[in-house]
């Protein structure tokens, strides 16, 4: 039990870390990382909204509704304490992508959104704090379909 809260804590780390360090890294930057797939493109201006720009100018509203989300999973996850790694991963990878853009909506008043998808223009632009969210809840969602025990032994 004691090891897998020292590994969402490090996975929860590392995913903010990298979140935060790409920001830099490529801060004002414009490139094909992968041609005709992948770019970096620096947007000009932060998204002070959520998905595809929703609540746009809720900054205060949107930095509430993320702590009150990351306390209630926390809380989730100390009550039912599911030690399934696909589970501790997804997590993991979901805290540490919300906390990766808290921080920037807490201290710029909106997210660095640096990466497109050169070969879908018309997708808006996101960062990795984002891929690890999505990457999160689609291991979660296939912990919950595939291997969770529980919910079988309920019947």
């Amino acid at each position: 039990m004691k090891k897998n809260i020292i590994l969402k804590c490090c996975i929860i780390c590392f995913v903010a870390f990298c979140d935060l360090l790409t920001k830099e890294i490529f801060k004002g930057q414009a490139f094909s990382l992968i041609p005709g797939l992948i770019g970096i493109k620096w947007a000009s201006e932060l998204n002070y909204g959520a998905a595809y720009n929703i609540f746009s100018g809720y900054t205060p509203l949107l930095i509430i509704i993320t702590l009150i989300v990351i306390v209630f999973i926390v809380l989730f996850d100390f009550k039912y304490k599911p030690t399934n790694k696909l589970y501790s991963v997804g997590i993991s990878f979901i805290i540490g992508g919300a906390l990766g853009n808290l921080v920037d909506r807490i201290a710029l008043g909106g997210v660095r959104d640096f990466i497109v998808f050169e070969f879908w223009p018309s997708f808006p632009t996101f960062n990795v704090a984002d891929s690890f969210l999505v990457i999160g809840v689609i291991l979660i969602v296939v912990y919950l379909l595939f291997f969770n025990k529980e919910k079988e032994s309920k019947k």
